[in-house]
């Protein structure tokens, strides 16, 4: 488990998207790290499996990402 992506789309500047098995995702952008996970309301599972990065209709970035609770 566990998954790494790096994007400028999606945060507007470089980052490092990280998923983790139990922990849930930390981006790394700019020196700091930001926490996103079950307990906190952001994921449905903290196993996060895969990320795959995609555009709406307008052209707006998407980040999907895929968790072991879907």
């Amino acid at each position: 488990c566990g998954s790494l992506y790096r994007t400028k789309a999606v945060t507007g500047g470089e980052a490092i998207w990280a998923g983790t098995g139990g922990g849930g995702i930390v981006v790394f952008q700019d020196g700091k790290q930001t926490v996103y996970n079950k307990d906190k309301g952001h994921l449905p599972d903290n196993n996060v499996w895969a990320f795959l990065e995609t555009t709406d209709l307008d052209g707006t970035p998407i980040l999907w990402v895929g968790t072991e609770g879907g």
